[in-house]
């Protein structure tokens, strides 16, 4: 059974989005990781590139490259700064050791500043929204949040269904966020889903109390019905985003942006928030599915276009799925 919330409740104060950042890889040829014949054998029709770090370059190394330039787009001084947010599924080391807290010192935050560690996938920067916004409602000042991915060096290329993972990308994307209302971009609020039954689709099977070593750590990806999987994960995005349309009141949205799974689900986005295919923001082509980055990389894009209107963010982590809104004005 999918867990909800309510739509009676009342609508927090708008966050304010001050500025975007990024730090990206060069990108890769999918056909060059892979090679023609097991692209042809997987009728692989996902992104044709994808950013790729490798082994070396850190998450937090990405995090903070994306965190400087959000910083410097937004005119910040680190000292400004009372909260970070890291979401990012595989960190330098296992906790205790902290992300957030490790990207704190590296930009000179001051100690009155709080980081805090998120683990929520492709879901983990609408999350780290919700949470700031109720964070800095309270205590006033200024937010960082990032989401960063270096993921493809853990994936087993060749492995049994691993082509389902072949559009991920490594990258980092920051957003310097405020309290009040302004001009601008504003987050409103998010409506959240979870279906735990999908917990296991992917996963690192080792480096948890289950299985604390191993000598390869690569995700091991559940062989599933493709096509019952697509139907659920579009079951529950279609419910998602309709909680958020009775928790908001807003019916009709002038943009989507989304995480990039894939060319064969922009019509399926486009359809869900009731817009035309071209103002379904696409970055996927250039960068591929980068996780919870996607949604600041689409925001930055709109940024540069000067668009106005309601944007339907849609976040899918599977078994998590998030249904945001943000008002450009």
């Amino acid at each position: 059974m999918s867990s909800t919330t309510g739509a009676d409740t009342p609508l927090p104060a708008a966050l304010s989005l001050r500025g975007y950042g990024d730090a990206l890889p060069e990108a890769v040829e999918v056909s060059a990781l892979v090679g023609a014949e097991a692209l042809a054998r997987a009728r692989y029709a996902n992104w044709p590139r994808v950013r790729r770090a490798g082994p070396s370059l850190l998450p937090s190394e990405l995090a903070l490259g994306a965190l400087r330039a959000a910083l410097a787009d937004a005119a910040v001084a680190p000292e400004e700064v009372a909260l970070l947010v890291a979401c990012a599924p595989i960190r330098d080391r296992p906790p205790p050791w902290s992300l957030s807290t490790q990207l704190l010192g590296a930009l000179g935050l001051p100690p009155t500043a709080v980081g805090l560690d998120l683990d929520v996938g492709c879901v983990g920067l609408a999350a780290a929204l919700e949470l700031a916004q109720g964070w800095l409602s309270a205590r006033g000042g200024l937010g960082l949040l990032v989401a960063a991915e270096r993921v493809t060096s853990e994936v087993a290329l060749l492995a049994p269904e691993a082509d389902r993972l072949w559009h991920w990308s490594d990258g980092a994307a920051a957003i310097v966020v405020g309290e009040g209302q302004g001009e601008g971009a504003r987050y409103v609020t998010s409506a959240f889903r979870t279906l735990a039954a999908y917990n296991d689709l992917v996963i690192r099977p080792h480096g948890g109390a289950a299985s604390p070593v191993a000598s390869v750590n690569h995700f091991e990806v559940k062989a599933v019905n493709r096509t019952s999987l697509a139907v659920g994960i579009s079951r529950e995005v279609k419910a998602t985003v309709a909680q958020l349309r009775a928790r908001t009141g807003v019916e009709a949205f002038d943009w989507v942006v989304a995480s990039q799974t894939g060319p064969l689900a922009i019509d399926f986005f486009a359809t869900v928030g009731g817009v035309a295919r071209e103002r379904v923001v696409v970055t996927g082509a250039e960068h591929g599915h980068v996780g919870g980055a996607d949604l600041v990389l689409g925001l930055a894009e709109l940024k540069r276009r000067g668009a106005k209107g309601q944007v339907l963010l849609i976040s899918i982590a599977s078994p998590t799925f998030a249904a945001s809104l943000v008002r450009l004005d």
